[in-house]
């Protein structure tokens, strides 16, 4: 197995130090790490945009916090899951598990119809209108893992 931790430069971000861990298999192509690599980085820049995005909707309609808290769990689980503090830890992200995060941030949201949103266009539009990034991917390297 290797571990591949993923940086990206602090002065490209306009929110979170964005780092993870990368675990895959010794002999799997460049290609494909790279792949994984730019998915992995989509999904998490999408929830630190859904997270941003839906608190401050959540701060500024002054939701009752009963009908909020299952939407909040699931950001704010989703948030810890995406944050650099799983590289720290030393924990590899999953791209599944992170669009597990997202498709529960967009369930709870569509459920919770206390968002202020005039139609349900501008909520699906806030889900498939994340901002695309370009990220240079400069250099990989392998670490071996002991097992």
């Amino acid at each position: 197995m290797v571990q591949i931790h993923v940086k990206q430069q602090q002065q490209q971000l306009q929110g979170e130090e964005k780092q993870f861990l990368y675990e895959c298999e010794c002999a799997k192509e460049i290609q494909e790490i790279a792949k994984d690599v730019i998915e992995i980085h989509n999904l998490q820049s999408k929830i630190q945009y859904l997270v941003h995005a839906l608190q401050q909707r959540l701060q500024s309609q002054g939701c009752h916090p009963n009908a909020a808290t299952p939407l909040m769990r699931a950001l704010s689980e989703a948030k810890a899951y995406a944050s650099k503090d799983q590289a720290l830890n030393k924990r590899p992200l999953s791209p599944h598990v992170l669009r597990d995060h997202i498709q529960t941030i967009e369930r709870e949201a569509l459920v919770n119809q206390f968002m202020g949103f005039s139609d349900s266009n501008q909520l699906q539009n806030l889900f498939s209108g994340t901002p695309a990034s370009s990220v240079p991917l400069y250099c990989i390297s392998k670490n071996n893992i002991e097992l």
